[in-house]
């Protein structure tokens, strides 16, 4: 599939003098039109009859970029006039009450996201380039268990490790998953990856309760046996300077720290092995976080297993 990589390149040598009449730049186009289209799409939202002089002058910008992109073989960046009594449905929608709005579609993952940043063309720019740099799947391990991370862990000379968890309940874990996959690329040699998915295995599943979750998409970094949880915003360029900054050596003290507020637990073989039976309540289940899991959660998946085998097992009862 064709690649909008260079689109950074073509900006940074668009030329902005006005095009010719006949130059084939930003393109009207009808919201449902848009719709039918496959592969990777930008498009821009506004309202012809009240755009101002500084929203007219980046669209300029943009057709300039526009032009060169479809003499690229790129589809061209689209316009979706809110005049356009076609579009009406479209801008019934809340996130288009404020215009102008850029929205990218990336037809092979199927994620569509709409820029938050001020409409200009450096934040357009930056926004797409975010996007569609793809990483190597490959360099994003599926997570197994806990006992199996903290072999890993300790089997790669405790390298780092950066857990990201997803749902299905969540909405933007898709797009965000595009981020980490970038990421778990460029920093392969520093920083392993590895993707949660907390409705797959059981063990993820308690895992994922494990660790007291509040919200999805969730990022763990692991390193000097301590976890740092990211509470900034899903970039690619956000994330990787906190992963970054973490790994600083004068972080080292500073993470140990807050992570004691949290939990006595360190993650590596010798604590569990100094503390022995201790870390662990007569059923065998651990009691610090993130080792504690949630129990009512683990118990009621373990009664509906087990009905769900005792009611296949009647089915093969009758079926014989």
């Amino acid at each position: 599939m064709v690649s909008f990589l260079p689109l950074l390149a073509l900006y940074l040598a668009a030329d902005t003098t006005t095009p010719q009449a006949d130059a084939e730049g930003l393109r009207p186009i009808t919201h449902n039109e848009m719709l039918k289209l496959g592969g990777d799409l930008i498009a821009i939202y506004w309202d012809s009859s009240a755009a101002t002089a500084q929203q007219k002058e980046t669209l300029q910008e943009l057709h300039n970029i526009s032009q060169t992109m479809v003499m690229q073989g790129f589809h061209p960046i689209f316009l979706i006039d809110k005049q356009d009594k076609a579009n009406s449905d479209a801008f019934d929608l809340s996130y288009f009450e404020k215009l102008p709005r850029l929205i990218m579609h990336l037809g092979e993952e199927n994620v569509t996201e709409l820029m938050e940043e001020a409409f200009n063309v450096p934040n357009i720019a930056a926004f797409v380039l975010d996007r569609i740099k793809r990483g190597n799947p490959e360099d994003m391990y599926s997570f197994i268990s806990e006992e199996d991370l903290l072999d890993f862990y300790e089997e790669t000379n405790r390298k780092p490790v950066l857990l990201f968890f997803t749902s299905k309940m969540c909405k933007t874990c898709a797009a965000n998953k595009i981020s980490i996959q970038r990421l778990a690329t460029s920093l392969k040699d520093n920083v392993t990856t590895m993707i949660v998915n907390c409705d797959g295995t059981l063990d993820e599943n308690n895992y994922c309760s494990r660790i007291l979750m509040r919200k999805f998409p969730h990022l763990l970094l692991l390193a000097d046996d301590v976890f740092t949880s990211f509470n900034g915003t899903y970039t690619t360029n956000n994330i990787e300077f906190w992963i970054l900054n973490e790994l600083k050596e004068e972080r080292k003290e500073g993470r140990r720290q807050e992570w004691a507020e949290k939990s006595k637990e360190i993650f590596n073989s010798e604590y569990y092995e100094e503390v022995g039976k201790n870390a662990y309540d007569k059923k065998g289940r651990p009691k610090e976080w993130p080792m504690k899991p949630n129990i009512k959660r683990t118990l009621k998946q373990m009664d509906e297993l087990e009905s769900r085998i005792e009611r296949l097992e009647q089915e093969l009862k009758d079926i014989e």
